[in-house]
């Protein structure tokens, strides 16, 4: 499907042999920040091994090799630009540095890792010595390349390890797209054959994802498809709501000393949560739906970091991303890109979370992920085209709460446990995350499921203040010795 005339203007014209791939509304809500994603691992990583599988990937993937560049008329619209072969001399298809660690490994964590620990710092997995884009804004003046490899050497005295870890810009690619590279460069160590993912289409063309949407809308619009009349699963924030977000945000950092903290958590533990939450709300005749893992440990989360709130009336919610890859017949199955929807999970007073069990609540979760339709999604692509008319900021969480948790489970990308063994990698110890972004400040109440060790342990991401924090690890470990693990 082809745009109108002024849908095409956007877009900068392409090189006469290159390529340009359109970016959607969906990436441009992630502009604002970069993502390091990095793997500690057993052994000493071969740097020209990695090098070897990463000119291979870009070489059957050359989306990866672009330049990301804003459209002449929005200031946060992107596409990613990439030359024709042979690159222009000099052109550098990704950036990839080594260093050795003066510290020993345990100054950063104890290992064998316990149930709670310190994420590992950004710096073993990126170049601190030189600049790296930490925004897409940054990725554009910087002309600089989508991926910044980096590996750390911890192999002094007993230490053995590698940090091997990976930069680059959220509005090109969600969680699940990143995953897409890493398991490239992983079969190409391998030497195992890997799907390409689809890149957006060129000048002038829809972005396929983006022309499922507005075909949908249409229909809408036609009589076709039902209406959502009363959503609430995002918004569009003012200038007093986003001020008074940041001031949180930093207060919360500040003040009460919010940070990263990661969690593992035992496959015999959370495999008895939600074996019991599935047991009591079959015996109280709510077995209509199915509760999964992920509804009961969403539940479980939920209700820990909320446990010893004072105020009953404060409204609380929960927003759990979802992916439009699920809809559409597999079409987006290989789609990379930022596609990410928040499912209508429903607002509570604290007075109201605290009367509820872990089980019951788990089934409204899985009621309203097995509920959450198309049309839904619908919703929220038209609050990102009113945030695009209006400029104001789209928010993927209910606005009308007091205090929201993000939660998103990327345990299908099966990202935590890569194999690395093609580039003389041992055993992967864990994967880390964090995020970057220009004002330097870490925003809080963050809860990403990663995935799952080669032994199952599950691994979270969590990202809460100090008292939250203190409150969930301590129910994570009250879990662990209830089920004996």
């Amino acid at each position: 499907m082809t745009n109108d005339a002024s849908e095409a203007e956007k877009v900068p014209k392409a090189d006469a042999q290159g390529t340009v791939s359109r970016l959607t509304l969906f990436d441009n809500m992630y502009a604002h920040v970069g993502i390091v994603v990095g793997w500690l691992v057993e052994g000493q990583m071969d740097r020209k091994k990695v090098e070897t599988a990463l000119d291979n990937v870009v070489s059957k993937w050359p989306m990866l090799a672009g330049r990301l560049e804003q459209t002449s008329r929005k200031p946060d619209a992107y596409v990613v630009r990439t030359p024709a072969t042979p690159y222009p001399p000099g052109y550098k298809t990704y950036q990839i540095s080594v260093r050795t660690s003066e510290r020993p490994i345990s100054s950063y964590i104890p290992l064998p890792l316990p149930v709670a620990s310190d994420v590992l710092p950004a710096s073993l997995f990126m170049d601190d010595k030189q600049k790296v884009p930490r925004s897409g804004r940054e990725w554009v003046v910087m002309k600089a390349p989508l991926m910044y490899w980096h590996i750390t050497y911890f192999n002094q005295g007993e230490d053995n390890y590698s940090c091997i870890g990976v930069t680059f810009p959220h509005a090109v690619l969600d969680g699940l797209g990143i995953s897409f590279v890493a398991h490239a460069v992983e079969a190409e160590l391998l030497g195992k054959p890997w799907v390409i993912p689809s890149s957006p289409a060129g000048l002038g063309v829809q972005n396929k994802m983006e022309a499922l949407l507005l075909d949908g809308v249409k229909e809408q619009e036609e009589g076709k498809r039902p209406v959502v009349s009363d959503y609430h699963a995002a918004g569009l924030a003012g200038v007093w709501y986003v001020i008074t977000y940041l001031l949180w945000t930093f207060w919360q950092e500040r003040w009460h000393k919010s940070r990263s903290r990661l969690i593992i958590v035992p496959k015999k533990a959370y495999t008895k949560l939600v074996e019991d939450a599935r047991l009591e709300t079959k015996l109280e005749g709510s077995s209509d739906v199915s509760i999964s893992t992920g509804d009961a440990l969403a539940a479980f989360l939920f209700k820990s970091v909320f446990a010893d709130d004072s105020n009953p009336r404060k409204r609380v919610h929960l927003t759990s991303l979802a992916s439009l890859r699920r809809f559409y017949d597999n079409q987006l199955d290989e789609y990379p890109h930022n596609c990410i929807v928040p499912i209508s999970y429903p607002m509570l007073t604290i007075s109201e979370l605290s009367s509820m069990s872990i089980p019951s609540l788990a089934c409204q979760f899985a009621k309203a992920r097995k509920t959450f339709a198309e049309e839904e999604a619908l919703e929220f692509y038209k609050v990102l085209k009113t945030a695009e008319k209006t400029g104001k900021p789209a928010m993927p969480y209910d606005l009308r709460a007091d205090e929201n948790v993000t939660l998103s489970n990327v345990t299908i990308a099966k990202t935590v446990n890569i194999d690395w063994t093609g580039a003389g990698g041992g055993r992967t110890v864990c994967r880390y995350k964090t995020v970057l972004n220009e004002l330097g400040v870490s925003f809080t109440n963050i809860v990403t499921v990663a995935g799952k060790l080669d032994d199952e342990t599950l691994v979270l991401d969590v990202h809460f203040n100090q008292r939250k924090l203190a409150r969930l690890e301590a129910e994570v470990t009250k879990l662990i010795a209830d089920a004996g693990a």
